[in-house]
């Protein structure tokens, strides 16, 4: 499972390592190198003052912000390689990740044994925090494809 930046590294795990992942589930993923570019306020947020007035999460966050674009580029040559079954969920009304993430992925991951891209109307970035149903019912499914394939 990965969350937003989680996604593409828990991909990069499966390109690395095909034989220990037997499924992928990804949640609000940023994947795609030409939509995931950096903001105005990343740019702001390293300026001194702003960023003593953000929360360690934040100043974290919008330090992985700045490589980003490069790693996925760098993730993207093994991308047709992906065979595991594969879960992404969604939120199109994400205003910090792209929805046209979910596109990228369509299109990259056609390779995989089973793809399920889970587009939800009126949900966010923040998937697990407000519809962890939706990643109780993700897991189980990816579960079930599994355990019918082995």
């Amino acid at each position: 499972m990965g969350h937003s930046l989680g996604g593409p590294v828990i991909v990069r795990m499966a390109a690395d390592c095909p034989d220990l992942v037997k499924g992928l589930a990804l949640f609000a993923p940023s994947m795609d190198p030409e939509i995931q570019k950096r903001q105005w306020y990343n740019y702001a947020a390293k300026f001194p003052p702003v960023k003593w007035g953000l929360s360690k999460d934040w100043v974290c966050s919008n330090e992985e912000i700045y490589p980003l674009e490069i790693a996925l580029n760098w993730l993207a040559e093994p991308l047709p390689c992906i065979k595991p079954p594969t879960i992404v969920i969604r939120g199109m009304d994400d205003e910090l990740v792209p929805p046209g993430n979910a596109d990228y992925v369509e299109e990259a991951l056609k390779s995989a044994r089973r793809l399920d891209i889970r587009r939800i109307d009126g949900l966010n970035q923040f998937v697990p925090w407000r519809r962890p149903d939706l990643i109780k019912d993700a897991i189980l499914d990816l579960q079930a494809w599994i355990l019918k394939t082995t």
